[in-house]
């Protein structure tokens, strides 16, 4: 009777989350009430969201997109330094040579084309606007590639080559498309293999033919949108808040805590959110989503001034569309979410929200759309709070 006397605040707590809510994940567990006074739980509604797209720099990103999916266009950049290992510039041929990973889309043939750079770029930095104008049209290679094939490949001009040994107008190539009903994915320079290569024949000094393998140096997918959408541009209170690695989409959330007690002592805050399943697209991997506090007012104002919490760790989880539910519910990512909400309760910083995105931007076409501000109560997103106030005086 004792051990039932001692469970039952406990399951009495367990039960106050799950009552009408989304169910809660195993091992968010109330804490011990010893010397914590009143143990209650709190969940904080959601007063306010939007959602935007920032710019997608992919230059860093493991992988490379090429083609037209899901509003998307795609085109890669490829810049070869490293050709000290040829001893002479006579080059007969070169054959740039990408192996693919995935396909999105239709598995109609992507018509490809490829053409010279002739602008300065780095992949840390480069997008669409800084190359549309700054290619070679009169100088062309061509491309073709299914999902079936096990590789694109294409034949390059080797006096080009031949310009880049010898150190004039190395500017790389660019990817581009005539036709595409879908995009592949590549492995980039970031990756551990099978990037981007040119294998080049050539005349060496003493004579004879050699052929040389000469790895990527830069490397970059390069994004356009059909959508009118501009950066930075907030929507408010969306019906949908979308997570989408290809265009760069993530959102803000502010909840409103201010029935809390300015005294509560916030021991553990989960967030939760409901995906929406038939509209989200995922492999099996899911996607890796973190979530920053926001530290300045100008979030909500001018979303380019926007400054996130740089001390705290990072909260992090991945979401699928084999799950109808995701929490940020490990122990450091519910203790990050507690000191967080503490803070706003003691006005050492300002409740300005949090921002949720994406750590796999530019990478690949996975996108998860949850459920917004203007869903039914039990699907918006949530933060729950377990917190205890100052035992009462007792006489």
């Amino acid at each position: 009777m004792k051990k039932l006397l001692v469970l039952f605040p406990i399951l009495f707590l367990i039960a106050s989350f799950c009552s009408n809510e989304q169910p809660l994940p195993g091992g968010y567990e109330a804490m011990p009430r010893s010397s914590k006074g009143e143990m209650l739980t709190f969940s904080a509604p959601l007063i306010r969201s939007g959602q935007f797209r920032a710019p997608v720099l992919a230059g860093s990103a493991p992988y490379l997109l090429l083609g037209d999916f899901d509003g998307v266009k795609a085109r890669v950049a490829l810049l070869f330094t490293s050709l000290s290992s040829i001893d002479t510039a006579r080059v007969q041929q070169a054959k740039l040579i990408m192996r693919p990973v995935a396909f999105y889309g239709n598995c109609a043939p992507l018509q490809g084309t490829i053409h010279p750079i002739t602008t300065n770029w780095s992949e840390t930095s480069v997008v669409w606007k800084d190359i549309e104008s700054n290619y070679d049209m009169g100088q062309t290679f061509h491309f073709s590639f299914s999902a079936g094939d096990s590789q694109l490949s294409s034949l390059i001009d080797g006096e080009l080559v031949n310009r880049w040994i010898r150190k004039e107008n190395n500017y790389g190539l660019l990817l581009t498309f005539q036709q595409a009903d879908g995009m592949v994915k590549l492995n980039s320079s970031e990756n551990i293999s099978d990037w981007a290569k040119l294998e080049v024949i050539y005349i060496p000094k003493a004579g004879g033919l050699d052929t040389v393998t000469v790895g990527v140096d830069q490397d970059a997918s390069l994004f356009e949108y059909d959508n009118t959408v501009t950066e930075y541009q907030l929507q408010e209170n969306p019906q949908q808040l979308v997570i989408h690695n290809g265009t760069g989409d993530r959102f803000l959330l502010q909840f409103d805590i201010s029935s809390l007690p300015v005294e509560a002592t916030i021991h553990r805050a989960l967030l939760s959110f409901s995906v929406d399943l038939p509209n989200s697209r995922t492999d099996s991997g899911g996607v890796l989503i973190n979530v920053k506090q926001v530290v300045t007012d100008s979030a909500w104002v001018d979303l380019r001034y926007m400054k996130m919490d740089s001390v705290f760790s990072t909260p992090s989880a991945v979401a699928s569309q084999e799950a109808g539910f995701l929490y940020f519910s490990q122990t450091p990512d519910v203790g990050y979410m507690g000191s967080m909400v503490q803070r706003w309760v003691l006005k050492l910083q300002g409740n300005y929200g949090i921002l949720v995105q994406s750590a796999q931007y530019g990478q690949d076409m996975e996108k998860v759309v949850f459920y917004g501000a203007t869903a039914e109560a039990s699907l918006r997103p949530r933060l729950y709070i377990t917190y205890s106030l100052p035992p009462a005086p007792r006489f």
